[in-house]
This record gives C-alpha cells, sequence and structure tokens, in this order.
C-alpha cells in the first residue's frame, strides 16, 4: 500500500512538472506576467479638459499581434517598446514614430 501510494505521488509530481512547464492555461502566447496599474489621463472635450483614471496593463513580453486584435484592447493606444516587433507588425513608419 506505501509503495502504491509513493507511486502515485511521483505520478502526480511528474504531471504537475509538466503542466507547470509545458501547459498554456490561458492568456497570450509569450506574455509571461502582466501588470495592472492606474493611470491618470487628460481628455479634450468640447468644454474644455478633463482629468480622468483608468487602468492600464503593463506587460512582461511581447506579442503585439495578438493583443492588439483582442476585443477589449484599444489597438489605437496600444503600445509596445520592442522595436524589432514594432517593424514586423506594424512597419517602418511606425518604428520611426516610436523612436
Amino acid at each position: 500500500k506505501l509503495e502504491a501510494t509513493v507511486a502515485d505521488d511521483v505520478l502526480l509530481k511528474q504531471i504537475e512538472a509538466n503542466m507547470l512547464t509545458d501547459m498554456k492555461l490561458k492568456g497570450i502566447e509569450n506574455i509571461r506576467k502582466v501588470f495592472i496599474r492606474e493611470a491618470k489621463r487628460t481628455v479634450g472635450t468640447p468644454d474644455g479638459y478633463i482629468h480622468t483614471t483608468e487602468w492600464m496593463l503593463d506587460t512582461e513580453g511581447v506579442n503585439l499581434a495578438e493583443v492588439m486584435v483582442q476585443p477589449h484592447v484599444d489597438h489605437t493606444r496600444t503600445t509596445s517598446n520592442d522595436i524589432i516587433e514594432i517593424m514586423q507588425v506594424l512597419g517602418i513608419e511606425a518604428v520611426r514614430n516610436a523612436l
């Protein structure tokens, strides 16, 4: 009985190690971590400017093309600091503007 329990534990540890290294649970490939922060924003209105706050996500890792097509992501305000990926996804003019 003890040998079976030890064998089960070893099998479960192997499955766990496999899942933690090889399995993508959810999210976007190559995005390893996401950090949420509150940012201040000034928005122009017909009556003048208003100051608002909004939630922004900063990521560790990049996948600009996949991020920009997500339904709840504002692709017009999405930025990257990876010049090579900007070139591949958006072209040379976007790189020029990023610099």
